[in-house]
């Protein structure tokens, strides 16, 4: 008996708030019921990058920043990651030791270089933080 008066509860607050169980079947109803409650669709995957020819020595390096980010705020301790393309070989860049790299990242001193990736397949990334003491209003530059 409690569980056909919960039933019909649970049933009746659904329906003030606008959600239809129908008005069919039971089986018919109790379908739509795991409809509404069953989890999201997984996300698609990710498509992998397209693939970057690497040249001996290397011809290019880029930063690959959306619109949005190419004039990006920094706020005191804020860290971000710029992503970096080149077609240089792993070999150019050991994030472990930046002393033996070839390929360095230099930053303003408004901003702090946190670190980065190992670069592989021509992709890296640079962790940049906004300084404390940085002051509102400059500009910088990231440089490699």
């Amino acid at each position: 008996m409690q569980f056909k008066q919960m039933r019909s509860e649970v049933a009746r607050l659904l329906r003030i708030h606008g959600v239809d169980l129908g008005t069919g079947p039971p089986e018919v109803r109790q379908a739509a019921a795991r409809k509404m409650f069953a989890p999201p669709d997984p996300r698609r995957p990710r498509q992998p990058p397209e693939p970057i020819e690497l040249h001996e020595p290397p011809t290019f390096i880029r930063f690959s920043l959306g619109t949005r980010m190419m004039r990006s705020l920094f706020y005191p301790e804020q860290r971000r990651y710029l992503r970096i393309l080149t077609d240089a070989n792993s070999t150019y860049h050991n994030a472990n030791a930046p002393g033996t790299s070839r390929i360095n990242i230099i930053v303003g001193d408004q901003l702090v270089l946190r670190g980065s990736t190992p670069l592989q397949g021509g992709r890296m990334r640079a962790i940049v933080e906004g300084s404390n003491s940085a002051q509102p209003g400059p500009h910088g530059n990231v440089a490699c």
